[in-house]
């Protein structure tokens, strides 16, 4: 008997201390697929995460580390995050079946839930270098980050719209050393896909004398028919060496979900970046671009998730 009882009361206690004490439940934690430590989209996920831990008591919230875009669309798609901060054109890769996927599934539960910031592609070359146009990247030693970032992406999209048979080499050091790497001649160009002025093509301006190489009128013609990319121009004033406007290629950072990903928690994201955004721009330079007004520009093929459309119509009044 005495066994009993004592199965019982481990039994019957926790679920009277449970209903009787609802702040002892766990909380939910909410995960965003960001980036590197050094890269806006951390910065910017970590943001948002503070500023929903400041407010919610019911959620914790974490930026999680990435090696980009790819890698945070393959953790969203397996239901390991969230949310996930990813470049427009590799979106686009995933909502539609194309023979670059592997599995050649589409990925039709994307949502978008709001537009970011736009970005530019940095092709970095030493000053001597022969290299003078994207022709001659061709057969050279390119770097664009960990593999599954936005960044090889873009290039080797970039490369083959212009019919220039070059593509990233997948090296193993940490795109810490980029630059050392680009001035000790170890590599030839460094590629970086990302919203300016960043800390990472500053490093790397920064460590030599290094050009941003400008995309011809004729090749940006090429790249523009896809409608993945954008024309775009890094300023001349923003890194060492860099005197006059480059001419390249853009796209712009995206923060997607699952389309069944609960209501509260997508608008509790999306209200907690509308309450403080002008604090969350406080926390990265290339954030103080971000205009509430372009939040919930509806994208020409991916939806956006149904818990954000009254706050794109509270805007729109």
């Amino acid at each position: 008997m005495r066994y009993l009882i004592i199965a019982l009361l481990t039994f019957i206690v926790p679920q009277i201390t449970w209903a009787g004490d609802e702040l002892e439940r766990p909380k939910r934690t909410i995960k965003i697929a960001s980036g590197s430590v050094v890269g806006v989209y951390y910065n910017l996920a970590n943001a948002i995460c503070q500023e929903i831990e400041k407010q919610s008591n019911d959620y914790n919230c974490v930026a999680v580390r990435t090696g980009g875009s790819e890698k945070n669309m393959q953790l969203l798609q397996d239901r390991n995050v969230d949310f996930a901060i990813i470049q427009s054109d590799i979106l686009n890769k995933y909502y539609e079946p194309t023979n670059e996927l592997e599995h050649n599934i589409p990925f039709k539960n994307l949502r978008n839930v709001f537009n970011l910031f736009d970005e530019a592609m940095a092709i970095m070359v030493r000053t001597d270098s022969d290299i003078r146009t994207i022709s001659d990247l061709k057969g050279r030693k390119i770097y664009a980050g960990k593999l599954g970032s936005g960044s090889i992406f873009a290039y080797n999209r970039l490369m083959q719209s212009c019919d220039i048979d070059s593509c990233v080499s997948h090296l193993k050091f940490d795109i810490k050393n980029a630059g050392k790497a680009l001035c000790n001649n170890n590599i030839d160009a460094v590629i970086f896909m990302g919203a300016h002025p960043n800390a990472f093509t500053h490093e790397v301006a920064n460590s030599c004398d290094v050009k941003l190489l400008n995309i011809s009128e004729a090749n940006l013609y090429k790249v523009l028919q896809s409608s993945l990319y954008i024309a775009s121009a890094i300023p001349g004033d923003f890194y060492m060496g860099v005197n006059e406007p480059v001419n390249t290629v853009g796209t712009s950072a995206t923060m997607v979900t699952r389309e069944d990903l609960e209501d509260e928690i997508v608008k509790l994201v999306v209200q907690v970046t509308l309450d403080d955004f002008e604090d969350i721009k406080q926390y990265h330079p290339v954030l103080a671009s971000m205009d509430k007004n372009k939040l919930f520009v509806e994208s020409k093929k991916i939806p956006l998730h149904d818990a954000v459309a009254e706050f794109r119509n509270n805007i729109a009044n």
